[in-house]
């Protein structure tokens, strides 16, 4: 078990496959309406597990030699950079890969301090505005979280801002509304739809996902990881919300959210920039999206898809799918090719080579390469070598071929 240049990029491979595979499944008509929170949720455990575990086994890899694109890739990024380059011989000294790395890192660290610096100027913010939460506001607040049997103590705020509802906080999660007449019906549908997230603990998944496209920010994938858990939380929330609910009280409260949507844009230019820009908001009772994604979450509170035996089947298959790239990532491996020498080029190399017109090279990993008419003809292991019959061979430490 070891960590290379190839599986590295095997990785990144499996994960950004996994990403894609997931979210064209989603578009296909007629599995998106069958397809849970649990396929995203695998896709994204999959994916993570092969990023943190970049690792090649040597002795289960089936090889896929690649002579035209790949060889130029890892030509390109193992190219010493203040060092001539060598060919055919590895180099233990700073390349172009270990540039790569270092802009990886130093991403992730300024992706992550962003992160924080935001989630923080978001609480500050918060905190700068009186809390406006009226007696018959945080009534019904504790009514409804009693009828969802939720014992934790969760704060409501009411601020003076035009924004949608929305939570945000993992350890102690906040419910906070702008300042504006809602009727008791419409309260009790925004409380209902954010004490959902908090019950399900999606601040924790989103959590999760927020940490992980910091770092791998270099990966444009992850983003539609991101995209697409968003929208299936909330499409869950929206169904535990209405699940006991009737026709006309679904309808209602697809109208509460289109009332939140119309006003968010008729005074979204008064809001405060920090509020508007968290990324540890939960959820947004009515939030900014594409016409194409409030459709999909419109559809499913008018005609929830019915729960069936092959709704489970379709997510099975989906998980195993997953499974099974996750773990076919570890027995292929993609290699560079270079391809073989003519047959006749061999034979002619078999009859000529001596130790007054070839020599070998010593390879950093081990074992020697054999230079003859000053090109490179195979490579020689310690083994083979200690057989005898290379003992006459000058031995260097650099191939240089002459110009």
């Amino acid at each position: 078990m070891e960590i290379s240049l190839y599986s590295i990029f095997m990785a990144a491979l499996t994960s950004t496959v996994l990403i894609v595979f997931l979210h064209f499944v989603y578009k296909i008509k007629g599995l998106n309406g069958r397809l849970g929170l649990s396929g995203v949720i695998a896709l994204y455990v999959c994916s993570l597990l092969r990023l943190l575990l970049p690792f090649e086994f040597s002795s289960v890899n089936i090889e896929i030699k690649d002579a035209a694109v790949y060889p130029h890739i890892v030509r390109l990024i193992d190219y010493p950079v203040f060092e001539p380059y060598i060919k055919y011989q590895q180099q233990n000294c700073f390349s172009y890969m270990h540039v790569i790395c270092i802009i990886i890192a130093i991403g992730a660290i300024v992706t992550l301090y962003r992160f924080a610096k935001k989630s923080k100027t978001f609480k500050r913010t918060v905190s700068l505005y009186p809390n406006l939460a009226t007696r018959r506001e945080r009534k019904l607040f504790r009514a409804v979280c009693g009828e969802l049997g939720i014992e934790k103590n969760i704060d409501l705020i009411v601020i003076d801002e035009r924004f949608s509802p929305l939570t945000y906080g993992f350890k102690a999660p906040v419910v906070l509304l702008p300042c504006n007449d809602f009727t008791d019906e419409e309260l009790e549908f925004i409380f209902r739809h954010e004490l959902t997230h908090i019950k399900n603990r999606d601040s924790l998944l989103k959590l999760l996902v927020e940490i992980y496209c910091c770092l791998f920010w270099w990966n444009p994938f992850v983003y539609l990881l991101r995209r697409d858990i968003s929208q299936k939380l909330e499409i869950r929330c929206d169904r535990s919300t209405t699940f006991a609910f009737s026709e006309n009280e679904r309808k209602k409260y697809l109208y509460s959210i289109i009332n939140a949507m119309k006003l968010r844009r008729e005074k979204s230019d008064t809001a405060n920039v920090a509020l508007a820009k968290n990324p540890l908001v939960t959820s947004k009772f009515a939030a900014r999206s594409s016409d194409k994604k409030v459709k999909e979450r419109f559809s499913y509170l008018l005609e929830p898809p019915a729960k069936s035996g092959f709704s489970t089947l379709i997510n099975i298959l989906v998980f195993t799918a997953c499974f099974a790239i996750l773990i076919s990532s570890y027995i292929f491996i993609i290699r560079p090719y270079g391809g073989d020498p003519p047959p006749e080029a061999i034979g002619e190399a078999d009859a000529l080579i001596d130790e007054h017109n070839s020599y070998l090279v010593k390879q950093p990993q081990g074992g020697y390469l054999l230079i003859f008419n000053d090109a490179p003809i195979c490579s020689i292991t310690e083994d083979e070598y200690n057989d005898g019959g290379y003992e006459p061979y000058t031995i260097v430490d650099d191939y240089a071929p002459s110009k």
